[in-house]
């Protein structure tokens, strides 16, 4: 998988941060109804129960996320 850093650039390298870089390229491909946790763990090497123990649904991967996004866009 190629190593996406332009979002969250200083954010640590974990699983979190994998999910939620997944996430996003979900996010800007296919919208908020294309997001789904199955093609989160498709663009990772990461199982989808591991997603799911992670974060309860696909809302709270969005949130988390924007609330990520959001704490960078504020600090610089």
């Amino acid at each position: 998988m190629k190593d996406d850093t332009t979002i969250l650039p200083n954010a640590p390298d974990d699983t979190h941060t994998e999910i939620l870089r997944a996430t996003f390229r979900v996010l800007c491909e296919r919208g908020y109804t294309g997001v789904t946790i199955s093609r989160i763990a498709t663009r990772t090497d990461i199982a989808k129960s591991v997603v799911y123990y992670h974060y309860e649904d696909k809302d709270d991967i969005v949130q988390t996320l924007l609330d990520q996004v959001l704490a960078e866009l504020l600090s610089e």
